[in-house]
């Protein structure tokens, strides 16, 4: 199922294109909301302005969690480590044991090293103009 973010300012990208350092500060984000309290507004109107109703409500702990799709992040976060750790992984079987021939792997797997620290590799653009992650 296709999943989406949206962010402040009514942008919405899908959850598989947002970057890991985007996922895990987003995560990070709905953890602290959830000690905090997330104010969750709700209402509705009939024919007539008497039929307006307007509550909210405030959750807190896993109800909060759970308003804010928090699995959603967190299962996509795992998903694309684990595409990560295959790809390291499928590198190091094609290494050789000589200097120059395992250089450009070697590269690669430092590189999605990097990306998996959250350690952004030379040449990359944030990917997040938001928050700078």
């Amino acid at each position: 199922m296709k999943m989406n973010h949206k962010d402040k300012k009514g942008n919405v990208t899908e959850l598989k294109d947002l970057g890991l350092n985007h996922l895990k500060n987003i995560i990070n984000y709905i953890e602290r909301r959830a000690k905090e309290g997330v104010t969750i507004a709700f209402g509705g109107s009939g024919c007539s302005a008497e039929d307006m109703c307007y509550d909210e409500e405030t959750y807190y702990g896993k109800r909060a969690r759970k308003e804010l799709n928090y699995k959603n992040y967190v299962n996509e976060l795992k998903r694309r480590e684990n595409e990560l750790f295959e790809k390291i992984e499928a590198l190091k079987s094609t290494l050789v044991g000589e200097m120059f021939a395992d250089m450009e792997a070697k590269d690669r797997i430092h590189n999605l090293k990097m990306e998996l620290k959250g350690i952004k590799p030379q040449g990359s653009e944030f990917d997040c103009l938001g928050c700078g992650s």
